[in-house]
């Protein structure tokens, strides 16, 4: 529970923080979100097409959830 704390002051806040982020993603953490993801921007796809919008809207609102889900940071 401590790890979910505020992070130290100086360097070593940075480094509990990149330890925190190591042992997600070892644990399957990163993994685990971009398939949810993954399934998620599929549901919303479907979702889309069957609301037939204006074709510009549904461009825009493709790459706004592409950028959210496929964000390398």
């Amino acid at each position: 529970a401590a790890l979910y704390g505020p992070p130290g002051p100086g360097k070593e806040g940075a480094a509990e923080l990149e330890a925190i982020a190591l042992a997600v993603e070892r644990a399957g953490g990163r993994d685990w979100a971009q398939a949810r993801a993954a399934d998620e921007m599929s549901r919303a796809l479907h979702q889309l097409a069957q609301a037939v919008p204006v074709p510009e809207a549904a461009g825009g609102l493709l790459s706004l959830a592409e950028f959210v889900t496929r964000r390398g940071h």
